[in-house]
């Protein structure tokens, strides 16, 4: 989906972020039986209702929706605006919810499907979906629109943060194992000759 400035797909390899996206897992959501164009059409009123401009591109990926609001300029991946990516995502994932929005899809590095690809899981192909309009949208425009519907949780970033911390330094202190004391060889030398020394002089008294 973004552009990387080599083959790997690591945050840092990046090079400028081309959309906001979202996937609909609507087969896990109470609107599973009905048509991609019928939940298409909830998501779009949805979209109104919140004032939020419709997707650029709208694509049924054999089991939910895949929707993209791409930009009129790629935006430069830079600490900063990577930031703005993943709160923005987080408050569309918030805002598409009950359609069964994805939220381990919404990463930087996120792979969607292909129009006219097979979906071997559902066996069906993916087909783009007629939108009323696609126009595309300004980065920091639509950043700022998501992040005052719905705010980033600064708090649960730090606490996420702390406890990937706290497990990190329990895996390293279980790896750490404990070292036995063991007594010095002269030590042990000393203690047997001295049993068999008294061991020899019980026998000569007897």
């Amino acid at each position: 989906i973004n552009r990387f400035f080599s083959f790997g797909r690591k945050k840092t390899q990046c090079s400028h972020i081309t959309c906001f996206f979202t996937d609909l897992d609507t087969y896990k959501t109470e609107y599973k039986d009905m048509e991609p164009e019928a939940i298409l059409e909830l998501v779009l009123a949805e979209c109104e209702k919140f004032h939020l401009p419709n997707p650029t591109l709208a694509l049924f990926s054999g089991r939910g929706l895949q929707l993209k609001w791409l930009f009129d300029e790629p935006a430069r991946a830079n600490f900063s605006n990577i930031k703005q990516f993943e709160d923005a995502q987080h408050s569309l994932q918030v805002l598409l919810r009950k359609f069964g929005s994805d939220t381990a899809a919404k990463d930087l590095s996120r792979v969607f499907r292909l129009e006219g690809t097979l979906h071997t899981g559902a066996k069906t192909y993916t087909r783009n979906l007629p939108l009323p309009t696609c126009n595309r949208h300004t980065f920091s425009k639509l950043h700022l629109l998501l992040t005052e519907l719905v705010p980033a949780p600064p708090a649960a970033r730090i606490k996420e943060k702390r406890v990937k911390k706290e497990k990190v330094q329990k895996i390293r202190i279980q790896k750490v194992k404990p070292v036995k004391e063991v007594a010095p060889k002269e030590e042990f030398a000393r203690v047997k000759l001295s049993l068999a020394v008294n061991n020899t002089s019980k026998g000569n008294k007897a």
